[in-house]
Formats: structure tokens, sequence, C-alpha cells
């Protein structure tokens, strides 16, 4: 957790479509996971309301629901805080797993009467100065700082303008940017998307917040049945990657280099097997009057000036991207037959050799869950994914002395030791070598 303060966010006028917001408290303790087996109970939590629902405690509710949560402790010793922060830390990491529209979120300790407010970003946890609601002083900060996110807009509570549940369709909507000018700075349109099913969710406190859908373009026309799934065709990836402030020098864009893949590689002829991007950019929002690129510099707004330049203009700078791919696929560990692990194997590995000699790119992150088992023509073949610390390599085919990248254990030893020799194929060889011998060792069993 950052040591530095931030003040409280201060409102921007609503649209007048929002308005404004109505936090109540969820006084049941039964306010659980419903996904994990987490039989542990927050001690309370606020629920973010319509100004015009009627005024009263929300008797019941879940992780899903909620907008923050209240962790309480008797006395304000050393430990009862740290108690306090550690258990609103756990709990928060799961409402970042269920809540499928969070980009940040925010969170109370009360230790005795003093107050503290809690930012949990993508990267950084910071804190605001106690408030002791027993005196005048501090019992007049609190109101402020209710009052002042009461009438803050969706975007400044931490959530995601772009994605919605349809109530009325029983699923999700997502707005993706279709930059097909490539240059990440603007969008000229989005195209939407709609899921019920996700592969994977933000399952940590921070970090990029990785969330993957099942989706499809075609908008329902009826309401969907609990436990019924939309027919998907492809899937979205959305989440917050490390990134340069400025586009032109942000050579890890995970969008640009499956465009350039998609691009190098639409007219080949031999089969390879390739991701295809369907759509893709960095998000935007609008907040009143304005476009807003979401980044780490949105999210932290309120933090201190010195730390926020230095999560702007340092390494911890992340912006918020959004793709769709065509193939929907299966986990490594799901092949039946070895011969069908070697066929993937090779479809990744063919890929691979073409992407280096063909595009320039240089994967660097050989691992089980970046391969995925497609069904194509009625056969069995694999696809290789997720290109967050793929890089540019020269025309040697050599890529400069990065910093450690790659998933333990496949890593190649030159990415463990973060070594000064020049990254190339031969890395992603060895992880490659190394997720056979795990493979080999292990066999195909799920867990």
């Amino acid at each position: 957790m950052s040591s530095s303060r931030f003040q409280p966010p201060t409102a921007s006028p609503p649209r007048q479509k929002e308005g404004c917001h109505l936090f109540v408290p969820s006084l049941s303790a039964d306010s659980k996971s419903e996904i994990a087996d987490d039989c542990d109970q927050i001690d309370m939590g606020l629920i973010d309301r319509k100004s015009t629902a009627d005024i009263e405690a929300c008797t019941n509710s879940s992780y899903y629901r909620l907008w923050a949560i209240i962790e309480a402790r008797l006395a304000k010793t050393s430990k009862d805080a740290c108690g306090a922060f550690a258990q609103l830390c756990r709990h928060t990491q799961q409402m970042f797993t269920e809540q499928y529209d969070l980009r940040f979120t925010f969170g109370f300790t009360v230790c005795a009467g003093e107050v503290c407010l809690y930012h949990f970003g993508n990267n950084k946890i910071v804190a605001s100065a106690p408030m002791g609601i027993a005196t005048r002083e501090g019992r007049h900060s609190f109101i402020e700082l209710l009052i002042n996110l009461s009438l803050c807009e969706i975007s400044q509570l931490g959530r995601d303008p772009t994605i919605q549940f349809m109530a009325d369709l029983n699923c999700w909507q997502i707005d993706c940017p279709d930059d097909d000018n490539n240059n990440g700075a603007s969008r000229d349109t989005v195209k939407q998307y709609y899921f019920s099913t996700t592969i994977c969710h933000a399952d940590c406190l921070l970090g990029r917040h990785t969330r993957c859908y099942q989706l499809t373009d075609i908008c329902p026309t009826k309401k969907r049945k609990d436990g019924e799934s939309l027919e998907a065709t492809m899937v979205v990836k959305d989440a917050f990657a490390f990134a340069k402030s400025n586009v032109s020098e942000d050579g890890r864009d995970e969008v640009r280099i499956l465009k350039r893949i998609w691009q190098k590689l639409e007219g080949d002829k031999s089969g390879i097997m390739y991701p295809k991007i369907v759509v893709g950019g960095r998000v935007q929002f609008k907040r009143g009057n304005k476009t807003i690129e979401d980044t780490t510099s949105t999210m932290y707004e309120g933090v201190d000036n010195e730390l926020l330049e230095k999560v702007s203009g340092g390494a911890l700078f992340c912006t918020h991207r959004c793709f769709v791919l065509e193939s929907i696929g299966k986990p490594l560990h799901t092949v039946e037959t070895v011969k069908e692990f070697v066929t993937v194997i090779g479809d990744v590995m063919e890929c691979h050799h073409a992407i280096v000699e063909i595009c320039q790119i240089l994967h660097q992150d050989i691992s089980d869950s970046n391969i995925l088992v497609v069904q194509s023509n009625g056969a069995v073949r694999g696809l290789l994914i997720d290109f967050d610390f793929a890089i540019y390599v020269s025309e040697d085919k050599e890529a400069g002395c990065g910093k450690m990248a790659g998933t333990l254990p496949f890593m190649s030893f030159n990415n463990i030791i973060s070594s000064n020799v020049k990254r190339t194929s031969l890395d992603d060889c060895e992880s490659m070598l190394f997720l056979l011998c795990w493979y080999a060792t292990i066999g195909f069993e799920s867990d």
C-alpha cells in the first residue's frame, strides 16, 4: 500500500440522464461470494442506488451488488487497523472477480470511530488521512466525502461505462473500440457485442484485471433464461495493460501487434493457425462533454501530484484495452490423446515461426495457459494467444535485452535471470521444451 495520501474525488457535474447516487448500507451479514467457496462474510457494505430510490437499508446483497466494503474494529491499535485492512483487501479482490464492470473501487475501515477511505486501482492502493468521526472536523470531512461521491459520475466511482447489464435481455453488452486507423489515439466508432459466459475473471486485487468473455455481435431478440448461454462465436479480452503514455512509443500494444499479424498472414495459403483480430483499441468514454481515455491517470484522480507523476510517467502506467478475436477454444489440458497434443503443439510452433520470420514479432510467453485447442473444419488444431509480452525483433530476429518476461515455470533461463543476452526465438523454444517436460511429468489432468 502506498503511504502517500490522496484527497477524495471532487465531483464533476453529473450528466442529466445519470443523476445523483444514493449510497445505502447493506446490513446483512450474508454478503458473500456467489462464485468462490468463501464462507467468510464482510462486516458491512454500501449499495449504489439511483437518487429516486427509497432511502432504506438493504437487508440482503452479494458481492455482485456492492459498491464499497466496510471493515470495522472496536479498537484502533495497529493490530486492529492492519487486520481490518487485510480483510478489506481480501473482500475487495472478490469484488473485482464478480463485478465485470469494475475498473477500480473504494473501501472503508472503521477502527474505534476513525474512518479511512482506500482507493483500489490496478497497481496501487492509496489511503486517505484518518477521519475521526468523534470530532466536528472529522464528521465534516466524512460527510463532505460522501456528498462528493454521491455527485460523481459512474466512471469516477470505478464503473466502466462501456459495459452494462441489459436487464430486459438478461445478458451483458460491451462496447469495443473499432480503431481502424490503428493509431490508438482515437476511435471513430465502437461495435457492440453481447455475452453471458465468462472465460476469465479478474481474480486478483492488483494487476491487469484481465477479463475474457465468449460473445456474439447479434443482439438477442428475447430475454435469456437463467442458465442458458448465448450462442457465442467470438472472444473478447478486456484488460489494463502496461503501456507508454505516448502511443507512438508503445511497442507492447497487443492490439497493434495482433493487427500486424493479421495483415502479414492474411493471405497465407499454408493453413497456419494464427489469432485473427476483429476489432480493438484503447478504451475511451464520455465524461460530460469530454472524451476520456481510460488510463491510470484517469483512474488515480485525486492522488497527490508527486505520486500521480510517478504512476503516469513510470513503468506502472497502464491503459485500458479491449479487443475481439474470432476463435473460441479450450485449454490445452482438454486434449484427449497424445496425437491431439502433438498436433496442437505443432500448430503453435508453426505459428510462432511464421510470426517471427514474417511479422518480426517475438511472443515471449509460451505457456500452457496461452495455447488453445480449437476446432477447424472438424479437426483439432492449436492456437497461440496472449501477446501481452510480445515485442518486435530486428531483421536479425533479435530483440533487446528486456526485463523478465513470461510465465513460471516455463520461462527461459535468460528471462529468469534478466540477462543482458538479446532475446531470440530460441528463448521461446526453450519455454516450449519446459512445457513439454511439464506435461510429460504431470499428464493432462485439469488440476
